[in-house]
This record gives structure tokens, C-alpha cells and sequence, in this order.
């Protein structure tokens, strides 16, 4: 993006989280890279990456709400997907090569009990297509060398793990899961447990903690954006801070408490009662909005109080 002359106004970029439909192709950093130049805008980066493969919800944080990615790489994804029974492949879905064909010869019954195995807190190892560091070096660049190193496994949690459709050697699942799950590792291992082997064939990104796929912007709308008056559209599709971190519990913050939070001080327990927050327990995230319900700032519950620990610039001292 070519930079303003000496003297001329400095833009200030638009403030707020685009949900966009990724299409299956596109990497992740393609999606943000689209949405600067469609939406005219310097600062914007994901909350979380999709493969290549996969399709669906993709969070772009745009202008001061990139401060907020790092708390929504925590929240909570839900995955339409498929996995194909028989193949296995050495990146766990089917951009991969192929390594065994197995014969499938599974009933739904047995499918259901071993299912069991892969709900609630579980171990998993990275594959090694992942952008994960080993020694410096991402495990992907290593796995397309034909190099495999050791991967130390990682505890997440899946919340839900349902059949939606059952027709061999396919099944579709419906996965909700925390941070840190790979979906094509998750069905690899029940493929694994199941004795056939599987692989991920359709991977789609139906939420990421409240935002859905129905407040999506479409790749088509992102690339077919050319004029100011397209631009202007898209960046009506952004949606508040505070909308973006609804999982999270809030707070309203008067003039005095504002300018407290401002200036990063701890709220006590009776300003935090004051302010709505009476039921709060400590280590809870929480938001902080002003009078007009704007997100201000996201704050930590400690054992004395509320503690600012990300103050955005619509904090007023």
C-alpha cells in the first residue's frame, strides 16, 4: 500500500471484526491480504488459521480490534467436516499423500463407542503439516523436505464429537473444540483407532465462539470489491468489539471508573459490583464497555478486583 505524501492526513483505519466465508483454496494470510486492499485499510490480521483445505468462518480483526486476536484464538470453534474411512495420508487430509488403503468394514455402533475415546479433554500430536516451530523451523517446511521430528502432544478439548451423517466409507461430523485442535488429526486417530484408518476429505468452519457463517462476508463480495462505494460496504460489515467478545461477561464502566480503567488501575470489588459485575470470579475474562456499551477495554477478575490488562484507544482519561 503506497504511503501518503509528507504533510498529508494520516487515515485512520476503521475499527471492527469481519467474519468472511473463506473458500477452500486460499490460505489464510491470502483472506487478510484481500480484505487490506478491498477494504483500504492498513492494519487487519486472523484470529486463527484455516487450511487451505477448509472453508468457512474466518475472523479478520481491522484497524484497533487487532488487539483483540489473541483473546479470540482462545474461543471456542465448531467444524462441519467429513472424513474418508480406508485412507491414510501423511498430512491427515486429502491434500496429502497417500500412505495406506484399508479395507472399511465398520458398523455405526462401533463407530459410536470408539468416539467415546475422543470427547472431553484429550491428547493429541501435531501433525507435522502444521505451522507449529520445531528448533526454529516450521513442521511444515520440514514434512515437505521428508523430514519427521518428534512432536511433544498437547491436551485439548472436544466439547462435541456427533455423527451427522453415516454412509461408509464417509462419515460426517459435527466437532466443537478449544484452542489448539486439529480437526484432521482428530478424525485421523479415530480412523487409527478404528482399525481402517481415515483422512479428511470437507472440512467447514461453522463459528467461531458467537460469530457464525450467517454474518459472513463472502469471498465474492472481498474480491469483486473495486470502487470507494464497495469499499464503503465492506466496511459496514464490521461488527462492533463488543459483539466479537460476547462470550465474554461485562461490565459498564461511568466517567470516573472509565478514566480509572484508562489509566489501567484495578477496580475494587464495590466498583465492580457498581459497574454489574457482582457475580464475577476471579481469573474470568471480562469485558469492559462505557455508558454507550462500546468495548474499552478487556479486563482480568483478580481476588481485589477488576484488572485492566488490554485498554483500547476508545478509553477516555
Amino acid at each position: 500500500m503506497p504511503t501518503p505524501p509528507p504533510g498529508a492526513p494520516r487515515r485512520t483505519d476503521p475499527c471492527g471484526v469481519l467474519v468472511v466465508d473463506k473458500a477452500s483454496g486460499p490460505t489464510s494470510h491470502d483472506v487478510v491480504a484481500r480484505v487490506r486492499s478491498s477494504m483500504r485499510v492498513r492494519r487487519a490480521g486472523h484470529t486463527g488459521t484455516l487450511d487451505p483445505l477448509a472453508s468457512g468462518v474466518l475472523i479478520v480483526c481491522v484497524g484497533e480490534a487487532t488487539k483483540l486476536a489473541g483473546y479470540l484464538t482462545r474461543a471456542e470453534k465448531e467444524y462441519d467436516c467429513t472424513a474418508r474411512l480406508g485412507v491414510v495420508t501423511d498430512s491427515h487430509d486429502a491434500t496429502g499423500k497417500v500412505l495406506e488403503e484399508r479395507p472399511v468394514d465398520v458398523s455405526r455402533e462401533r463407530v459410536e463407542e470408539v468416539l467415546e475415546r475422543f470427547r472431553g479433554q484429550i491428547t493429541q500430536v501435531p501433525p507435522m503439516f502444521s505451522a507449529l516451530k520445531k528448533g526454529g523451523k516450521r513442521l511444515y517446511k520440514l514434512a515437505r523436505k521428508g523430514e519427521t521430528v518428534e512432536r511433544e502432544p498437547r491436551a485439548v478439548t472436544v466439547s462435541k464429537l456427533e455423527i451427522t451423517k453415516f454412509a461408509p466409507p464417509e462419515i460426517d461430523f459435527l466437532v466443537v473444540c478449544g484452542k489448539g485442535t486439529y480437526v484432521r488429526t482428530l478424525l485421523h486417530d479415530v480412523g487409527d483407532a478404528l482399525g481402517c484408518g481415515a483422512t479428511l476429505s470437507r472440512l467447514v468452519r461453522t463459528r467461531v465462539g458467537n460469530l457464525c457463517l450467517s454474518e459472513a462476508v463472502s469471498m465474492d463480495d472481498l474480491v469483486s470489491a473495486r470502487s470507494a462505494e464497495d469499499c464503503e460496504r465492506l466496511r459496514e460489515r464490521l461488527l462492533p468489539m463488543s459483539h466479537a467478545m460476547g462470550e465474554y461477561p461485562s461490565v459498564r464502566l461511568d466517567r470516573r471508573k472509565l478514566r480509572a480503567v484508562a489509566n489501567g488501575r484495578l477496580l475494587d470489588g464495590g466498583e465492580v459490583a457498581q459497574a454489574g459485575g457482582g457475580g464475577l470470579r476471579a481469573g474470568q475474562m471480562v469485558r469492559m464497555l462505557d455508558e454507550e456499551g462500546c468495548l474499552v477495554a478487556i479486563g482480568e477478575m483478580k481476588i481485589h478486583g477488576l484488572q485492566p490488562v488490554r485498554v483500547l484507544r476508545g478509553a477516555r482519561g
